[in-house]
Formats: structure tokens, C-alpha cells, sequence
């Protein structure tokens, strides 16, 4: 009986995209941007959350290849930027960051349309939330790196590495404040602002939708 019910989690596509996004999120801080080796190992750990996100995502063919197209265009893109670990270049890190930020973007709106159209509380929905959240963060981190490339010193304290931005995205999300990162520029500190915002409405609005498809299902409130 265990083995069927676990066998069954991990058929949902969600169970995979969520993993993928925690191993991405856990491995990112001990990859240090030091090497080729280290920073095609990210790419690597990228790809196969955009390989889940696609996976997961129920898209129209048309809509299939634009993600794909997109998803090769950074793939491809942070791999030449992996090659000039050196003397990278601004504005290669600089595209590969925009580009990552309307990927992460797009298959946020598509995911989130997507478990909102659930009308029941299933494991998938619970998935499918938690993976839009940490993709909040992940979206925001690319933004706080965009800006940052663009506008040198626009964030105060040591942003070295792209663990830097996410750590700053989370931690913004989840308003612990620790201080040790502050966003300086106007535009920097409006994108904390949505960064806090956009997480925090999230969840409200999100768990507001399973309290409701919970009571409308007669079944589950058994």
C-alpha cells in the first residue's frame, strides 16, 4: 500500500518540478564561480529545471516551442558565459540574467493559472504552490542580478555570486531582514519592495483558494 501511494507522488510532474527547484536553490551556494567546470555544472542544474517546468506545464504546441526556444536561448547563453569565468562579460551575464528573468516570469503566470484552475485539493496543487513561491524567489534574484549588472551598486554588502542574490531574494520574501544587504538605488529598493510584495500576496491569495475549493468539495471536508 506505502509503495503504491509513493509510487503515485512521484508519477505527478509537480513532484519533480519541486524537486528540481530545492536541489537548484540547496546546490547553488556550494558552487563557487571559479572554474568552468563549476558554473556549467549550474547550467547544467538549470536545464533540468527548465526540463521539469516544461514537463510539468500543459501548453499548446505553439506555446510549447516558445518556451523551448526561450529555455535554449539561456541555456546556451549561460553556457558562453560559463566559458569567460575570468573576464566574463557584462553584457553577456547581462542578457543571460533578462533572458532568465522572462523565462522564470512566463512559466510563473502559466503555473500559477495552472494550479488555479484545480478544483480540488490534490498533492499537485500543494506542488504546484510551493513551486511557484521558490520560483518567486527565483525570478526576483535574477532581477536584483539584472540590476545590478546594469547599475553598479545599486545593493550594498558582498554580492559576489549569483547565491548572493538569491539568499538576498529569499530572505526579502520571507521579511527576515538581516541587514547585511540593503538595496541602496530607487529602482533597487522598488524591487525589494515587489519582491515582498508579490511573495506575501502569494500566499494569501493562494492559500484563500485552497480554503475555498476545500469547502466547496463536499468530499474532502470528510
Amino acid at each position: 500500500m506505502d509503495s503504491l501511494i509513493i509510487k503515485r507522488i512521484f508519477e505527478d510532474r509537480y513532484t519533480y518540478l519541486l524537486f528540481s527547484l530545492l536541489v537548484l536553490i540547496i546546490v547553488t551556494p556550494f558552487v563557487e564561480y571559479t572554474t568552468v567546470f563549476n558554473v556549467s555544472l549550474l547550467s547544467i542544474f538549470f536545464l533540468s529545471v527548465v526540463i521539469a517546468i516544461l514537463w510539468t506545464l500543459h501548453l499548446r504546441p505553439l506555446l510549447f516551442r516558445a518556451y523551448l526556444a526561450t529555455a535554449c536561448v539561456v541555456f546556451v547563453l549561460d553556457l558562453l558565459t560559463s566559458t569567460q569565468v575570468d573576464e566574463p562579460s557584462t553584457r553577456m551575464t547581462l542578457l543571460s540574467a533578462g533572458v532568465y528573468s522572462v523565462f522564470v516570469f512566463a512559466v510563473m503566470f502559466a503555473l500559477t493559472i495552472e494550479i488555479f484552475r484545480e478544483s480540488k485539493v490534490t498533492i499537485k496543487t500543494i506542488q504546484g504552490g510551493i513551486s511557484v513561491y521558490l520560483l518567486i524567489g527565483i525570478f526576483w534574484s535574477l532581477i536584483c542580478l539584472f540590476l545590478s549588472i546594469l547599475a553598479p551598486g545599486s545593493f550594498s554588502g558582498n554580492l559576489d555570486e549569483y547565491s548572493d542574490y538569491l539568499y538576498f531574494s529569499f530572505v526579502t520574501m520571507t521579511t527576515l531582514g538581516y541587514g547585511d544587504v540593503v538595496p541602496l538605488t530607487k529602482i533597487a529598493k522598488n524591487a525589494a519592495v515587489f519582491n515582498a510584495v508579490s511573495s506575501q500576496l502569494f500566499l494569501a491569495i493562494y492559500i484563500a483558494r485552497l480554503v475555498g475549493m476545500h469547502m466547496a468539495n463536499p468530499a474532502q471536508k470528510k
